[in-house]
């Protein structure tokens, strides 16, 4: 946001036109779909931040779409030859073992596998 609107201009100084123009430049820029959803986000929560402590009187970007954050491109099936390869490559046990949750237990990396406890374990 700040190579956009420059260090000078102040946030309450932000209006609705100026957020939809930062988020069109952020597409001639060459960011994906995601990204742009990703980015937009960021900015509609920095935004609210700065209206619940007084910093902003109107959220300029609340209104603004953020798109959808799915890129079919970069879903990608891992065969089990292919998981199995990745483990032996790991360094050791405990990134073996990651691995191996994520892939053939489906846990998110790092959330869910390190949330794990041996009470966990059946």
């Amino acid at each position: 946001m700040l190579s956009h609107f420059g260090e000078n201009k102040n946030a309450p100084e932000i209006t609705e036109t100026d957020a939809e123009e930062w988020r069109g430049s952020l597409k001639k820029k060459g960011y994906v779909v995601a990204a742009i959803s990703r980015t937009v986000r960021y900015a509609r929560r920095f935004f609210r931040w700065g209206k619940k402590r007084g910093s902003v009187q109107r959220d300029r970007f609340a209104e603004l779409k953020a798109g959808s954050q799915t890129n079919a491109a970069r879903q990608v099936f891992v065969a089990r030859a292919m998981g199995d390869r990745v483990i032996d490559a790991a360094p050791d046990a405990e990134w073996r073992l990651l691995i191996a949750l994520s892939r053939f237990g489906g846990l998110r990396v790092p959330s869910e596998a390190l949330a794990l406890r041996w009470s966990d374990v059946d």
